[in-house]
């Protein structure tokens, strides 16, 4: 049960940042009573954030069909076809996905790449 509570609390920090005010966003120490604000929403919403998220859900459908389209005959062949060297390939694909830095969440105050 902790390990899902902290597991959750980032998710709810950034949840209660959607709507603490600007002044409050930043303060420290942390504010944890405040009148809760839909300014930042309504900013959001009239910078066209409804674009982005199309053009974003448009780019993710589309790279996971090609992965898909790619992927199936791959695995298909992988399972069904003796391949030479079949372990190693196997291992480098594995070791390939596991490496890649995955973040849940972004911090917007982050600018380098990693």
């Amino acid at each position: 049960m902790a390990w899902a509570a902290l597991a959750i609390f980032p998710v709810l920090w950034m949840a209660a940042m959607t709507v603490k005010p600007e002044a409050l966003m930043f303060a420290r120490p942390p504010a944890w009573s405040f009148t809760p604000t839909l300014a930042h929403l309504r900013y959001v919403v009239a910078e066209g954030f409804a674009w982005s998220l199309v053009r974003s859900l448009t780019v993710a459908a589309l790279s996971t069909l090609l992965i898909v389209v790619i992927g199936t005959p791959a695995a298909y062949a992988f399972a069904r076809f003796p391949i030479r060297r079949r372990d190693d390939l196997l291992l480098a694909d594995a070791g390939g996905i596991v490496s890649q830095p995955h973040t849940a969440l972004h911090d917007p105050r982050r600018t380098d790449a990693g």
